[in-house]
């Protein structure tokens, strides 16, 4: 009975929490080197965007609720340092397809420099933690190691 009732409460109070955070959001923007993600009320967070990658998932409450679609979570990929920052993103947003193509270079520089442990260990995080994005060509990405590997 507990348990219903926790499953109840949840589900009536996770709406809310999503509508009250959807309504906080200001604005997201880049700069040279940070992503920006104000706020009306609470800190303004500021994140560096070197090794970030974003990552999007749809819910069910995403679509009941004010239009919201999906939420955006920017991660670090070094795995030192997890770092994960989410944003709900409206309904509609074109923006994203500009922050990936700034963000995916970086993406590639990043992971092609990293020794084969880290490169491995960063793929396996991805992939066990289902962040992986389609988006990052990691046949792309190994066969130019290859070659970085051949010219030394």
């Amino acid at each position: 009975m507990t348990l219903l009732l926790l499953l109840a409460a949840t589900a009536c109070l996770y709406p809310s929490y999503r509508l009250i955070k959807l309504l906080n959001q200001k604005a997201l923007y880049l700069t040279k080197k940070d992503i920006v993600f104000e706020k009306y009320i609470g800190k303004t967070i500021i994140a560096p965007l070197e090794v970030s990658y974003i990552s999007t998932y749809s819910s069910m409450w995403g679509a009941i609720i004010l239009g919201m679609s999906s939420v955006l979570t920017f991660n670090r990929i070094d795995s030192k340092n997890h770092k994960k920052i989410s944003f709900i993103l409206a309904f509609g947003s074109g923006n994203l397809e500009e922050l990936y193509s700034y963000l995916l270079p970086k993406i590639e520089t990043y992971l092609i420099g990293l020794q084969e442990k880290e490169y491995i260990e960063c793929k396996i995080s991805l992939n066990i933690d289902g962040k992986m994005d389609s988006r990052i060509d990691f046949d792309k990405i190994e066969r130019l190691r290859k070659e970085k590997e051949n010219g030394k």
